[in-house]
């Protein structure tokens, strides 16, 4: 009898650990694609974004205006290469300058993007993901300059391909004014 008892008990302990086998499995393959928001997995598992913007900070809504005047929440957006906000739009400092939109779903748009007048009169170059290239431009003193870039959002649907990251560089070290940006359907 005693042995049936201690043949049971191997058993349970034998099955106990093959559910643990399983469990440790399953959290091994979830850890492997965590289900994180693209502000997290910028922020603390790749490093590239260098200020916590909050949950859904980067969120876009399709056809409204952000603006990045100094009464915007929406600053936030640019997460580097930002300098002082005013009534009329962000410093930003053209060579480092990174802004994220988020929450975007496939098709095709255009991102349009508006600056204050500027004295730069070097070439400046805005990169937007989705799009095969980029906007060359030389600020226009005398009023606003619009940049329009047609990009498309045609990827698989995982959510680091819901992100647009805007680049803007340029050989100069001046500031120059971002007013606002808007992604509108094509």
């Amino acid at each position: 009898m005693e042995e049936d008892g201690s043949k049971t008990l191997s058993a349970i302990k034998l099955i106990l650990a093959a559910i643990l086998i399983v469990l440790y499995l399953i959290v091994l393959f979830l850890s492997l694609k965590p289900n994180i928001s693209n502000e997290y997995r910028l922020y603390y598992i790749d490093k590239t974004s260098k200020r916590w913007p909050g949950q859904d900070g980067y969120d876009c809504t399709i056809g409204q205006t952000i603006t990045f005047d100094d009464q915007s929440s929406d600053l936030k957006k640019i997460d580097r290469g930002r300098r002082d906000a005013s009534g009329e739009g962000c410093l930003i400092e053209p060579d480092l300058t990174v802004i994220y939109l988020d929450s975007i779903p496939q098709g095709d748009y255009v991102v349009t993007m508006e600056f204050a007048p500027s004295e730069i009169d070097e070439l400046i170059d805005v990169s937007v993901t989705g799009c095969s290239f980029s906007e060359q431009f030389v600020p226009d003193s005398r009023g606003d300059s619009v940049v329009e870039i047609p990009i498309s959002l045609n990827r698989n649907a995982s959510p680091e391909d819901n992100l647009i990251t805007i680049r803007i560089s340029s050989g100069s070290h001046d500031l120059i004014m971002l007013k606002e940006v808007t992604v509108n359907a094509a």
